[in-house]
């Protein structure tokens, strides 16, 4: 093999590193609607609020955003997260 071969070698190996991280979105792979119910549920949480904890059945607070969401119904995450308060998080429509 000839230096040639060795560049198209890492020019192949190098797209194939960059498609398998493109459009990964964010942290570990999460969907977006992952990222924004674990990110809901972590202000809660430090809110201190009751939705942030888990159901009495012990489904956490991900996992019932993440099957709300997927199921088309929307919790409005956008503005619960940005909620100052447990009353500005729970009047959020």
């Amino acid at each position: 093999m000839n230096i040639r071969h060795f560049s198209i070698i890492g020019f192949v190996l190098l797209l194939s590193l960059l498609s398998g991280c493109a459009g990964s979105g964010g942290k570990s792979g999460q969907s977006g609607i992952e990222q924004s119910c674990n990110s809901f549920c972590q202000h809660a949480q430090a809110l201190q609020c009751p939705e942030g904890t888990p159901l009495p059945d012990g489904t956490s607070c991900a996992k019932f955003c993440i099957d709300t969401e997927n199921a088309g119904h929307d919790l409005n995450t956008a503005c619960r997260i940005k909620a100052k308060d447990c009353a500005e998080l729970a009047n959020c429509p």
